[in-house]
């Protein structure tokens, strides 16, 4: 997966992938690129995260998806992995 380097970004990932599965459990579609207008470089990683996301089952995907997402962040910043449960 590709991931932002910079936290700002990566906290703002979070915060997409949050409202997309949340439309998502909502029965709406999502659209990387509309989502992300007003941080397009940012579509990508949302997509990817997305594609694994949609091979969970409902209740899961949510959970499993943002915790990835948050594991990455806190690799990429250098923090011990903990649990983020």
């Amino acid at each position: 997966m590709t991931f932002p380097r910079d936290a700002i970004d990566q906290e703002r990932l979070i915060g997409y992938v949050r409202q997309a599965l949340a439309r998502l459990d909502a029965g709406a579609d999502v659209d990387p690129v509309e989502l992300c207008r007003e941080h397009p470089h940012l579509a990508r990683p949302l997509a990817e995260v997305l594609g694994l996301a949609g091979d969970l089952p409902g209740l899961s995907q949510q959970a499993l998806a943002v915790e990835e997402v948050a594991r990455e962040v806190m690799r990429l910043r250098g923090l011990p992995e903990r649990s983020l449960g």
